[in-house]
């Protein structure tokens, strides 16, 4: 077993079960926010033991299940750590209020939460549980920017209850299927030579650089989405029809977590449009108290800008890195922090891009409505988009891609395989 400080057979929190430990996380953050006053020291009590849980998991999950279930469970506990800091901590959500605490205007801005909306203790825990797994609060006024409609063309178009159930149903399958027969690739025994971690940089070694490199690199991003989109659309295909069904969420509830990939002609919309928002709250919110509360950077300034930029994809990189030590990488192998600190660097590159060319029109200053560019931009736009997806892409994938998995390890996100249940002929071989 590897010595360090995430060494699991040393720490008595790692042989604690890691469902266990992710229920205890949820329900005591649950009942903090909705079982406390806002301000209550209760709040900042909790976090420790909070923190706990996430160290529970992040050190035990390797040894208690398949790598890509401890993954998901290592990223989904810092992700409810970041969560409970931003309900519970940033903008102290309470049950009273069904949302953030309220500001009188006037002098002094006094904080005041309201009478109404009271409850006993279930109710007010229940609510606080639902706001947790509420990502982008969905249809309140606290919604995720960016969060896609179900049509493009008409925001408030919401199909029907059948309409709903039939298409997600049929999404689920399709996803579920994906992602089996994804699985289904031996993972190539060159491995360590092909992924190795040389073949990362590519503008110091242009000269070095060949064609089946680039492919390579432009195939691993791609089949990295295409994986994880399919995760995570399958995920929102299946809840919501399950919930839908049962008459606990209306259609209106899962609006869809992708947008349109027709606006992926800036890394900006990439990550901001395109890519679901489920994490946008919880990282742009402990960013914005960094850079304006704590920083005091002024509103609208390009520096606050900037910072808030780096400070969010920097907090997704942390998030990402918990998955990858979950699954059992050592800190010093991970280069996730790395890749998402280079896709802030993206955005600010084409802020300063649009700056330049907004100065050099004369129209710097000048505020104009969100119009669509044009058909040749929106080429170009496509065109950096994947020259630097497949330049970036790699600091994050190779490293992991390029780590044998130890002979019998299960590396499917599936509890069960209908492929290999088919090919043999026989249900238990799934």
């Amino acid at each position: 077993m590897a010595s360090g400080l995430f060494t699991s057979s040393s720490l008595p929190l790692s042989s604690f079960p890691v469902p266990l430990a992710l229920l205890t996380q949820l329900a005591l953050s649950s009942a903090a926010i909705g079982l406390t006053p806002s301000h209550s020291l209760a709040r900042p009590a909790v976090l420790p033991l909070v923190s706990a849980c996430v160290y529970s998991i992040l050190t035990g999950a390797r040894t208690q299940m398949r790598p890509r279930w401890a993954s998901l469970l290592g990223g989904a506990s810092f992700m409810f750590l970041l969560q409970y800091l931003g309900l519970g901590l940033v903008s102290r959500w309470n049950a009273h209020n069904k949302g953030p605490v309220q500001r009188e205007r006037g002098v002094g801005k006094v904080e005041v939460e309201s009478e109404t909306g009271k409850g006993g203790v279930w109710s007010k825990f229940r609510w606080a549980w639902s706001s947790m797994f509420a990502l982008r609060h969905v249809n309140t006024p606290y919604e995720a920017r960016n969060t896609p409609a179900f049509k493009d063309t008409d925001s408030s178009w919401v199909p029907s209850k059948t309409a709903f159930l039939v298409r997600e149903s049929a999404v689920a399958v399709v996803c579920y299927l994906l992602l089996d027969l994804l699985a289904q690739r031996p993972p190539p025994p060159n491995a360590p030579e092909l992924f190795n971690a040389a073949l990362i940089p590519v503008v110091r070694r242009l000269g070095e650089v060949t064609l089946p490199q680039l492919r390579l690199r432009a195939i691993s991003i791609t089949g990295f989405a295409v994986t994880f989109w399919a995760l995570i659309r399958g995920y929102a295909a299946a809840m919501g029809t399950v919930t839908v069904a049962l008459g606990l969420n209306e259609p209106r509830d899962w609006r869809p977590p992708f947008g349109s990939l027709s606006k992926a002609y800036s890394i900006q919309n990439l990550w901001g449009k395109v890519w679901h928002q489920n994490l946008r709250s919880l990282l742009t919110g402990p960013a914005s108290k960094i850079t304006y509360g704590i920083l005091k950077l002024p509103r609208e300034s390009l520096l606050a800008r900037f910072v808030g930029v780096v400070i969010t994809f920097a907090l997704s990189g942390v998030m990402h890195s918990c998955a990858g030590i979950a699954a059992g990488m050592s800190p010093k192998q991970l280069n996730v922090l790395h890749f998402f600190l280079t896709q802030a660097l993206g955005v600010i590159i084409e802020d300063l891009v649009r700056l330049v060319s907004l100065k050099a029109k004369g129209e710097e200053g000048i505020e104009k409505k969100d119009v669509p560019p044009t058909i040749a931009n929106r080429i170009i736009g496509y065109l950096w988009v994947a020259a630097f997806m497949t330049w970036s892409g790699p600091v994050w994938l190779y490293p992991q891609a390029s780590k044998p998995m130890p002979p019998g390890t299960n590396s499917s996100f599936l509890p069960y395989s209908i492929i290999n249940a088919w090919k043999m002929g026989d249900f238990r071989a799934g």
